[in-house]
């Protein structure tokens, strides 16, 4: 895994943490399964879904963008990705 991907991952599991899902523990920047069942339970609080069906832990722009707390606040600017 490349550097860029290491961050990425790393600020997507503080992000995870910040807003109170399943601790994908630690903030390792491993894509691993407890971050993939943290991604899964914050898709499903928020409906939302990268493929067809249910959560589906995959980390695609609906997923990035979806609401996550007030103000307009999104995963990507809770992982400090993107200014909301």
């Amino acid at each position: 895994m490349g550097t860029s991907e290491w961050f990425v991952v790393s600020a997507l599991q503080a992000g995870l943490k910040r807003i109170g899902a399943p601790d994908p523990r630690p903030i390792d920047g491993d894509f691993g399964a407890l971050t993939e069942a943290a991604v899964r339970a914050y898709q499903t609080a928020r409906v939302v879904s990268e493929g067809v069906g249910a959560a589906d832990g995959i980390v695609g722009d609906l997923t990035w963008w979806a609401p996550a707390g007030a103000a307009g606040a999104t995963l990507a600017s809770l992982c400090a990705l993107a200014i909301a």
